[in-house]
């Protein structure tokens, strides 16, 4: 009776790893895909950003500027050199502290697929200046791409 308990303890965690992965939309067992590089002076906060990989290209910006909390952000995408494009995900997390994650799913604005939008909001921080990073991931019928992004916020 013992190993039974023991079995449904494994089985709970086994369950709960699998429903992550599910509700997330990302299988972090798998390694395919194409990283976007972004230029190192990029800073969301300030302009629109930059990611490619001389195919394909990203341009992304947040607006309002200066990014708030506790308000609606809206999410701009450019995409060119993709075609068949299924979905554009961005996550944001925190870089010096533990926020959680806020996330969107853009919808399409053109027929072409080629701009999308979307829209989060980001948490109140106890630090005046918080670090972010917007994970932005694409996925298109044969591929997926993935692009880093970092921004601030103040919170004074």
């Amino acid at each position: 009776m013992r190993w039974l308990s023991g079995a449904g303890i494994v089985l709970a965690l086994l369950s709960g790893v699998g429903g992550f992965l599910w509700w997330s939309g990302e299988d972090s067992l798998s390694t395919s895909g194409v990283l976007l590089q972004t230029a190192s002076d990029c800073r969301l906060d300030q302009e629109s950003c930059q990611a490619d990989n001389g195919a394909v290209r990203l341009i992304l910006s947040l607006s309002p500027r200066p990014i708030p909390v506790m308000k609606t952000i809206r999410v701009d995408a450019e995409l060119t050199g993709l075609t068949a494009v299924q979905s554009v995900d961005i996550r944001v997390t925190g870089v010096n502290m533990y926020m959680g994650e806020q996330s969107a799913r853009l919808q399409p604005v053109n027929e072409q697929s080629s701009r999308w939008a979307g829209s989060f909001m980001l948490p109140l921080c106890t630090s005046e200046v918080m670090l972010w990073q917007a994970n932005v991931h694409i996925t298109t019928t044969d591929n997926h791409y993935q692009a880093t992004l970092p921004f601030q916020t103040r919170s004074r």
